[in-house]
């Protein structure tokens, strides 16, 4: 099961690939286990247990004076490179496993970020207290980068073996960021406080393109003869069909979604929907591109608006997590079940993911000179602010992103310009004047012009 999740994922993998990589009976299976979903929860929750119990030895063991989160980072990464398969099958996967799953992986990154988190302040005393979410981020963010780095199933050999391990360090560097100074208080949620959340208005997505079947009879256009060009009729089912696609992957995972059920939810026929797309994975990378293009472009013209980056930062993440925000469906699809979907898709997410990457590392042209951050810094906060927006989005808690934009800031500032500085900055930006507007962040270096 760990071999064959960590290279086509747990959604793709079947009883039958199981026992026929290992040569057991039917019979045998479900003598031990009670289905696929059995099998997988015990491998991903006995093989974590055993890497955190050795991880927790290697602190232990750390001898006085030396880094206990190197010692810790080390041990993880050593487990993750003698057992590529087993980081995602552990840290990643049970995310897209119901039930239980997504309850299973946030104990596991909690377990993992309360021991790392701890391990910081071990070695500073000084170092600043991180809330669990924010310190679960940063260590997804690591996980994610040691993901990405390591090709599924593939033991790499004694190059690329050191190439990692040397990684460790900078990232250690790159985490003691945001111990340096207290990241800004989260303010109260918006439902809480009765103010709106911000940029909440969807219908830029697939997941809300249309209302929805079930409170809207059925959404097909009228039959029949009527002046609705067939250039209307041919884009209407076409969005009718995506916004199908999001709403029910991320109802009920991507595995378990049938052509039958789309077209059924969008109101279209069989064959219009072969029409369309050339089968469910077509239809589900399609339903990601057009919302992850969208949700880039909000970024990109929040990021353009603002003269210096630490604003232009601010203003991208309030865009970005107020389009997740608002539009839930695709913010699941897109970083849930895309992942474990297919191959293509978690190809296609890994690129999208790599379009942010450029905008952030615009923040080493604001670092002190002569104490840059490492080279890893924008890689790990782009990574880390997935991690960040993965957690609740699991959690069915995606609307809740938009208030998470202060934590996100800090995230992505705090290493470039230090916690200090971020904390004013985001202060600052959310901080209400006279007449209902934000206050403007202190002023930092205006931006050159950037091309994509």
């Amino acid at each position: 099961m760990l071999e064959l999740v960590s290279k086509q994922g747990y959604e793709t993998s079947t009883v039958s690939d199981v026992i026929t990589l290992i040569g057991m009976s039917r019979k045998t299976f479900y003598e031990h286990f009670e289905d696929r979903r059995g099998c997988f929860m015990w491998v991903a929750e006995t093989v974590g247990s055993q890497w955190l119990a050795q991880a927790e030895e290697a602190v232990q063991a750390t001898p006085e004076g030396e880094s206990r989160s190197l010692a810790l980072m080390n041990a993880l990464f050593e487990r993750a490179i003698d057992q590529p398969g087993a980081l995602r099958a552990v840290m990643l996967e049970p995310a897209v496993v119901r039930p239980g799953g997504p309850e299973l992986r946030e104990r596991s990154i909690r377990n993992w970020s309360a021991l790392f988190a701890r391990t910081l302040c071990d070695d500073d005393p000084a170092a600043a207290q991180l809330s669990p979410e924010l310190a679960a981020a940063i260590f997804g963010g690591l996980v994610r980068v040691l993901q990405v780095l390591l090709p599924a199933g593939v033991k790499p050999r004694a190059p690329r073996r050191r190439q990692l391990m040397d990684l460790v360090p900078q990232l250690i560097s790159w985490a003691g960021a945001y111990v340096d100074h207290p990241p800004p208080a989260r303010p109260l949620p918006s439902h809480q406080t009765g103010a709106p959340s911000p940029l909440l208005f969807g219908g830029r997505a697939p997941g809300s393109l249309a209302l929805s079947s079930r409170s809207n009879a059925r959404r097909g256009l009228p039959r029949g003869e009527n002046p609705i060009s067939r250039s209307f009729v041919v884009h209407s089912q076409r969005e009718r069909i995506l916004d199908a696609v999001a709403n029910l992957a991320a109802a009920k995972g991507y595995a378990d979604l049938t052509i039958p059920e789309v077209v059924q939810e969008a109101a279209v026929s069989v064959q219009a929907f072969y029409e369309h797309f050339s089968g469910k994975e077509d239809a589900f990378l399609v339903a990601y591109e057009v919302g992850h293009r969208r949700a880039l472009v909000a970024f990109e013209q929040a990021f353009d608006s603002q003269q210096d980056w630490p604003n232009a930062i601010h203003a991208g993440l309030q865009a970005l997590f107020g389009f997740f925000a608002a539009e839930p469906a695709f913010a699941h699809c897109a970083l849930v079940d895309a992942p474990s979907a297919s191959e293509r898709a978690a190809a296609l997410l890994l690129q999208g993911i790599a379009n942010y990457v450029p905008m952030f590392a615009e923040g080493f042209e604001e670092a002190d000179a002569e104490h840059p951050p490492p080279a890893i810094s924008a890689q790990a906060v782009v990574a880390a602010l997935h991690e960040l927006c993965f957690a609740h989005v699991a959690k069915e808690r995606a609307r809740e992103l938009a208030d998470l934009v202060p934590e996100g800031a800090f995230i992505a500032l705090a290493p470039f310009i230090g916690g200090e500085a971020a904390a004013e900055i985001i202060g600052a930006a959310g901080e209400p004047t006279s007449n209902g507007n934000s206050h403007r962040a202190p002023a930092a270096k205006k931006r050159n012009g950037r091309s994509r």
